[in-house]
C-alpha cells in the first residue's frame, strides 16, 4: 500500500468520537506526516510543518480544542497574561477528529495553511507585512501542499477528489509557492530559541 493511500486508510479506520478528547492527537497525526519528507515530499512544507512542531514543543504555539462550536480551525495571536510577549493559539474544532476521518487530505491542507501563519508570526511578517500578503502567502502555501498531494496520488495510482475551495485556490495559485510575488516569498527558516533570533532576522528581512 502507497504512503498516502495508507495514511488516508488509517485516518478514516479511526472510530468516531462523541467528543473531542482525539482532536490533539489528530492534529499531531497530521503534522508528523506532513513534516516527515519519507511521507510528504516536499521540502518548504517539511520544513514549514517542523517549525511549528518545535513552535508547539517551546510553548510558542498553543494547540487546543475551541470550547465555542467552530467547524473550522482558529488561528489567534495572544499575549500572554502578565503581557511580557505573545504566543499563537490555534483553535481545534470539537469534532476534529472526525473531520479528518471523513476527509484527510482537505484537514492535511489546512494544517499546512495554519504553518504558514506560524511562520509569519515566527519571522514577525505577521505584524509588518498588510494582512492580503500574509493570507496570500498560507492560500499559497495550501495550494502548494494540494499540489504535491496531487502529483503523490498520480504516482500512487489512487484518486483525488478537491472541493470547490480547494479548486478555486488551485486556480488562483496553479504553482502553488511559485505563484507568489517576489516580495512575498520568503524560505522557511531553521527553529531558534527567542534570544538567538534578533539578528537573524534582520538578516533575512
Amino acid at each position: 500500500m502507497s504512503r498516502l493511500e495508507r495514511f488516508i486508510g488509517e485516518c478514516q479506520a479511526v472510530a468516531e468520537v462523541k467528543d473531542s478528547s482525539h482532536s490533539i492527537s489528530s492534529f499531531n497525526n497530521l503534522v508528523d506526516f506532513l513534516r516527515n519528507p519519507e511521507t510528504f515530499p516536499n521540502p518548504e512544507i517539511n520544513k514549514s510543518l517542523a517549525l511549528i512542531h518545535r513552535m508547539v514543543l517551546n510553548g510558542e504555539v498553543s494547540v487546543s480544542v475551541n470550547k465555542d462550536d467552530c467547524p473550522d480551525i482558529m488561528f489567534l495571536v495572544v499575549k500572554k497574561l502578565d503581557n511580557s510577549e505573545e504566543f499563537i493559539k490555534l483553535l481545534l474544532p470539537q469534532d476534529f477528529s472526525n473531520q479528518v476521518k471523513e476527509d484527510p487530505v482537505l484537514q492535511l491542507a489546512m494544517v499546512v495553511c495554519m504553518s504558514s501563519f506560524a511562520r509569519d508570526f515566527y519571522t514577525k511578517r505577521i505584524k509588518t507585512d498588510h494582512f492580503e500578503k500574509v493570507e496570500s502567502r498560507a492560500r499559497a502555501f495550501e495550494a502548494e501542499s494540494l499540489l504535491t498531494l496531487m502529483d503523490m496520488a498520480k504516482n500512487e495510482g489512487i484518486s483525488l477528489n478537491f472541493n470547490v475551495g480547494q479548486r478555486n485556490i488551485l486556480e488562483t495559485f496553479p504553482k502553488g509557492l511559485k505563484n507568489l510575488l517576489i516580495d512575498s516569498y520568503y524560505p522557511t527558516l531553521d527553529y531558534l530559541p527567542p534570544d538567538f533570533r534578533p539578528d537573524l532576522f534582520m538578516r533575512n528581512n
